[in-house]
C-alpha cells in the first residue's frame, strides 16, 4: 500500500509485476475505494483487462525509455 508513484513503480520493477488483481480480499483489507485511489496513482499506466462487480484485473503498461 502506497500513495507514492515512485514507490509503486519501484515495486513493479523489483518484482517484475505485469498484472494486478483487485478482488474481494483486497477491498476488505484496503477498503472499498482502493480502485479509485489506485487509478488516481497510476494514470495511463494500467489497462483494465477484466472487470466485473467483484474483480478488476489490470495490465501494467511499461514506461517508455
Amino acid at each position: 500500500q502506497t500513495n507514492s508513484f515512485n514507490e509503486f513503480w519501484q515495486l513493479v520493477n523489483k518484482y517484475n509485476i505485469e498484472y494486478i488483481y483487485v478482488g474481494q480480499l483486497e477491498r476488505a483489507y484496503y477498503g472499498y475505494n482502493i480502485l479509485v485511489d489506485f487509478e488516481k496513482l497510476t494514470p495511463n499506466l494500467l489497462n483494465v483487462i477484466y472487470k466485473n462487480p467483484g474483480v478488476t484485473i489490470y495490465k501494467i503498461i511499461p514506461l517508455s525509455s
